[in-house]
């Protein structure tokens, strides 16, 4: 480990974004771009063809702009990263794999249950049954069954195929990755493509490729509260799959069919043997064939696979998630949604599956597919917490999610958030780059520090599994991540064991060792000291022969209940577990842990602290994350190690001695954690301890600045027109609608309609400055402003986005009603969007009340009533009733930017250790500047600024700037409530949840006082 390299780390280790490519491509915009990219701190890019691309995909456009971004980015020292798909899922090619030939398209085999004698002629199985009480009973096979009585059931099963014309697959179909020629075209009409392009840059400039959440059976599902869940009766498919599984298991699949879909025969067995067949054969078919190209080729493989985050999900979409990762040279997963530790949104679960396989199998990098659907009101805060997150499970390579090309139409709704040029922070993202870059650094140096093994009980899942009847495999679920949860609550570091892979010639081949300090279960490069057995219905004969050698060599076996009882699916001839085994619970776990295994890290009664230590060369790291968004605490921490500590401070590449207490082999350390906040440390052991010889002098005095300010607007306010009434031609003008709402009349009539829009604002006075419209794509439309057309306006430019265009509308605009009126010709390109009034103004608005807090955010609702008045100068809190600072009530409830607020304070004295310290700070992060000069920025918690260097007795002058999000400015406007934990593009039309009312956040602050 090198200070100078913490300090300024090398561009592996800094984050690598999803850049979305999604608009008419230009070759001197993408270039233009990638210098932002090198400007704002990242260290490449993945290129991700996304939704609104019109640059035919993998055409020779595509690859002259790929070519391009090639180019500019080896000028640079960027990686350029290629990504296998059109959006996703990958396997398709957007359509070119398989358009030539039918048996590509993905299958499935289908149950169908029927009370008539209708026979498929596609049928590959057929038995009887009868209903009693809503049960099927007495399944046996009938290739002609007679319905005799009103009991009698058919039974069918039949592949079916894909059809053509699916949306989400450009109007094709999805691919099948069960079979290897079909996933052949796959690499050949892409992966081959690229290397006829570019490959002479393979491995160098062009690190690798990624793959986005392939998977063997893509099918209908439903959302429900335990994330993703098939609402069918089918199973994965391909037309050898009866010939591969007789080869596999030594008997016929077909006549065991009904075992997959009824808890009939021996289902247990049958569906054990089924779901690691179909397993077995996409990691063959696929998984390697795709790991063997690219290694062929000198690219890395990276990306993750469908169905991640839960036992449940896995089944259906992959298998098992674990053997897909093993092949992959940089494993990742993927993490949405402003939340961590859900079902639905990135588990414990999801994160140890990738720390594990990547330790297991020595790979340096992990990474996290991170941010997706966080909404725009997320940045460095929320990506320093849930970054934070992933890191302490074991992830040292940030993918955020997304940066756009353009937020034209439909594409600013893709996903939030863009983290990208267009947002108002965007100047200060190397601040969280930097933060990440480093951390990924550290936590990249030498090996991980894990005793504990959990068993993965994916295998019991399998056999539990049934598609229609998730209860028997949430039960495992909900077990399972509530010992995961409280591992990691208690600080103690585990890894999962796959089965699988444990295997004899498996990448994670397992076995018993003892060494001086006792038996170690070795599971590939990892040694464990103490094993658990999850609530679980089945192992492997290969884990219970290991769990009986490690417990013989006297090792430690914990299981909880309900214990397994089968072996592969089936009874046993011998015990499952150990004698010895001894049976937990969530309740005794902790004890039984400090009984039988000393604890390595401990931080006692902050179960909100997780922990993460490796070690290289005798130097322990240690990564400390406090994972609660909201809550402050004071924590002392245990290790157990001695030596010399010092703090690695990621966020400024400082490193220091760190005060500690050391007594037997515990090192002891006293941290302050904010929310979301964390810390990192190295113990040098081949160094003495230095010991604390005195304690940090608390906060002694203070002083609550008053909260009123004066306004000094950087950019230029902004009014929402979202509202219109459309015309069709020869149609009367329609009642008031939302704009997207106008988007789908003007598409019912077709294109080639003739269409009106008028959208309106009102203006309580006359404006001092400069008023814009700004429009989306104006070339497209004929635009009038109180019936004067805009033709002959000054173009200011673009505004937010190349796609924004500003035009000066200032000698238009009058006191009171205003309206814009466009003219067009309904097209496929067509898109109707939002328009924006700007210019240095106020914006008149209604609080309503209070709406939520919910993910870390505060939502106020406020009534449709807008307009323009002039800008106000001054802000105040108002009392009791409001007493913080909100500009969003205050005349800017739109605004998308930076905006300073200057108070003069008087100091009788100064002291020698003064801080600004902001509460419950309602912006992206600030600038704190005093009697002129910059004295610092905070972007995270805890928003504090050292500013003694620059105070003065008497008169101080103390300005913070404020830096916005787009979140205001973008929406969802609409969604009542406030943002959901997952940001999705129906959000912004979602007609269940729809208000005309307008749900806003507060930009600003509950108070400002100065410590010391």
């Amino acid at each position: 480990m090198d200070n100078e390299e913490f300090r300024n780390p090398a561009q592996e280790y800094r984050e690598i974004p999803f850049w979305s490519w999604n608009d008419l491509l230009d070759p001197d915009e993408l270039r233009r771009q990638i210098r932002l990219m090198r400007e704002g701190g990242w260290g490449g890019f993945f290129i991700h063809s996304r939704a609104g691309l019109r640059t035919p995909y993998m055409g020779p456009d595509w690859l002259a702009c790929v070519r391009a971004a090639v180019d500019e980015a080896r000028s640079y020292g960027l990686q350029a990263w290629l990504y296998d798909e059109d959006k996703w899922p990958s396997g398709y090619a957007g359509g070119a794999s398989v358009t030539g030939n039918p048996e590509y398209r993905a299958k499935r085999l289908v149950c169908k249950i029927d009370a008539r004698p209708n026979l498929l002629a596609e049928r590959i199985a057929t038995f009887r049954a009868r209903e009693i009480d809503g049960v099927l009973q007495d399944i046996c096979p009938d290739p002609a069954p007679r319905l005799a009585r009103e009991d009698d059931r058919l039974i069918q099963f039949y592949p079916s195929v894909m059809a053509l014309g699916n949306e989400i697959f450009n109007d094709y179909t999805y691919v099948d990755l069960l079979n290897a020629d079909a996933v052949a075209a796959f690499l050949n009409s892409t992966h081959a493509v690229y290397a006829g392009e570019i490959g002479a840059e393979f491995g160098r400039v062009v690190p690798g490729i990624f793959t986005d959440e392939p998977c063997f059976q893509f099918h209908r599902y439903i959302y429900g509260e335990f994330g993703y869940q098939a609402d069918d009766l089918a199973v994965p498919w391909t037309g050898d799959l009866p010939e591969f599984f007789r080869a596999a298991n030594g008997y016929d699949l077909l006549p065991h069919v009904p075992c997959l879909f009824f808890d009939a025969g021996d289902y247990h067995k049958v569906r054990y043997d089924f779901y690691r067949t179909v397993t077995r054969m996409f990691v063959e078919r696929f998984t390697k064939q795709v790991y063997r190209w690219c290694k062929q080729h000198g690219l890395q493989f990276t990306g993750h696979f469908m169905g991640e985050d839960t036992l449940l999900w896995q089944i259906p979409w992959v298998g098992a998630v674990m053997p897909h990762l093993a092949l992959m040279n940089i494993p990742g997963i993927d993490k949405l949604g402003r939340s961590v530790n859900d079902f639905d949104a990135g588990m414990v679960l999801t994160l140890k599956q990738l720390d594990s396989i990547a330790c297991q199998t020595g790979k340096r990098r992990a990474l996290c597919e991170n941010y997706g659907c966080s909404g725009q009101n997320f940045s460095h805060a929320g990506r320093k917490w849930i970054g934070d997150w992933a890191y302490v499970l074991g992830v040292n390579l940030n993918n955020p999610h997304m940066a756009l090309y353009s937020m034209a139409g439909e594409r600013k709704r893709d996903c939030p958030p863009n983290l990208f040029f267009q947002q108002p922070w965007w100047p200060e993202n190397r601040l969280i780059s930097d933060y990440f870059a480093r951390l990924s650094y550290l936590l990249s140096m030498g090996d991980r520090r894990v005793d504990i093994l959990v068993i993965h009980p994916i295998s019991s899942a399998w056999a539990a599994y049934r598609p229609g009847a998730a209860a028997p495999v949430i039960r495992l679920d909900q077990a399972l991540n509530g010992l995961l949860l409280q591992l990691m609550q208690l600080q103690r570091d585990f890894h999962l064991g796959d089965e699988q892979l444990m295997e004899r010639g498996e990448p994670c081949e397992a076995h018993v060792t003892i060494d001086e300090n006792g038996p170690r279960f070795v599971v590939g490069r990892m040694a464990y000291r103490l094993i658990i057995v999850p609530p679980s219905i089945t192992l492997s004969q290969n884990t219970s022969r290991l769990l009986a050698e490690f417990a013989a060599a006297g090792g430690k076996v914990l299981v909880q209940e309900p214990l397994p009882t089968l072996i592969d699916g089936r009874e046993p001839v011998a015990p499952v577990l150990p004698d010895n085994a001894i049976v937990t619970s969530n309740g005794n776990l902790s004890d039984a842990l400090d009984q039988h295994l000393p604890f390595d890290v401990r931080i006692a009664g902050h179960p909100q602290i997780w922990a993460h230590h490796r070690e290289a060369g005798g130097q322990h790291i240690y990564f400390l994350a406090n994972i609660d968004p909201d809550r402050h605490c004071q924590a002392t921490v245990q290790v157990r190690c001695r030596g010399r500590v010092q703090a690695w401070d990621a966020a400024t590449g400082a490193v220091c001695d760190l005060r500690a207490r050391t007594h037997d082999d515990l090192t002891e350390i006293d941290l302050d954690f904010a929310p979301a906040g964390s810390h990192l440390f190295v113990i040098d052991s081949t160094q003495a301890p230095r010991q604390e010889t005195d304690r940090p002098q608390a906060v002694q005095a203070g002083k609550v600045l008053a909260n009123h300010w004066r306004i000094g607007l950087n950019e230029p306010n902004a009014l929402i027109l979202d509202t219109v009434q459309i015309q069709i031609e020869g149609m009367d003008w329609s009642s008031p609608m939302h704009v997207l709402d106008a988007q789908q009349v003007a598409a019912r009539a077709g294109t080639g309609s003739c269409y009106q829009l008028r959208y309106w604002f009102d203006t309580e006075e006359a404006l001092t400055g400069a008023v814009c419209l700004v429009m989306e794509t104006p070339q497209q439309f004929a635009i009038s402003v109180n019936g004067q057309e805009l033709d002959t306006c000054p173009d200011r430019g673009w505004w937010i986005d190349p796609a924004f265009r500003q035009t000066e509308i200032t000698r238009f605009v009058q006191i009171g009603r205003n309206e814009v009126h466009v003219m067009g010709k309904f097209n496929r390109s067509t898109e109707f969007e939002s328009v924006y009034i700007t210019g240095e103004f106020g914006v008149t608005s209604r609080l309503v009340r209070q709406e939520n807090r919910l993910t870390g955010q505060i939502f106020d609702r406020y009534a449709p009533e807008y307009g323009l008045r002039s800008l106000p100068h001054s802000v105040s809190g108002d009392g009791a009733r409001f007493p913080q600072i909100d500009l969003t009530s205050s005349g800017f409830p739109f605004f998308a930017g930076r905006m300073t607020l200057a108070q003069q304070v008087e100091l009788p004295s100064i002291a020698s250790d003064v801080h600004l310290e902001i509460d419950q700070l309602n912006a992206a992060l600030v600038h704190v500047r005093v009697n002129g000069r910059h004295a610092g920025t905070a972007a995270w918690p805890p928003h504090r600024v050292k500013i003694s260097d620059y105070t003065q007795v008497g008169a101080n002058m103390i300005e913070i700037e404020l830096v916005g999000t787009l979140r205001n400015l973008l929406g969802p406007h609409h969604y009542a409530g406030g943002d959901p934990r997952r940001t999705n593009p129906e959000d912004f039309r979602d007609k269940v949840r729809w208000t005309d009312d307008y749900i806003l956040t507060p930009f600003g602050w509950d108070q400002v006082r100065l410590c010391w």
